[in-house]
């Protein structure tokens, strides 16, 4: 899978529009750094869900991760979400 940032209020407006939910309302979150949201797409491009990652103790966790019209995600995406925040958190503390 792949996990794409969304860094403005352009491309959290197409991916609300693409995925029929509110994220285009994180605008203000993502732009004081309390919210990074992320479009997880399949290796083909087609979007698979919406996943909002927030810091705490200097860790980020899911906050949430929805499919389509705020459906819950498959087991597969599940996962692979729980690998790119173990990844990210890595990074974070200059494990890799």
């Amino acid at each position: 899978m792949i996990f794409r940032e969304l860094f403005n209020s352009a491309e959290l407006v197409e991916e609300g529009n693409a995925m029929h939910h509110c994220v285009s309302t994180y605008d203000n979150l993502c732009a004081t750094g309390q919210s990074h949201i992320f479009s997880v797409c399949a290796e083909s491009g087609e979007r698979i869900s919406t996943m909002e990652l927030r810091m705490f103790r200097k860790r980020y966790y899911i906050n949430q991760n929805r499919g389509p019209k705020n459906l819950e995600v498959s087991d597969d995406c599940y996962k692979a979400a729980k690998k790119f925040v173990i990844m990210i958190n890595s990074l974070v503390k200059g494990e890799l």
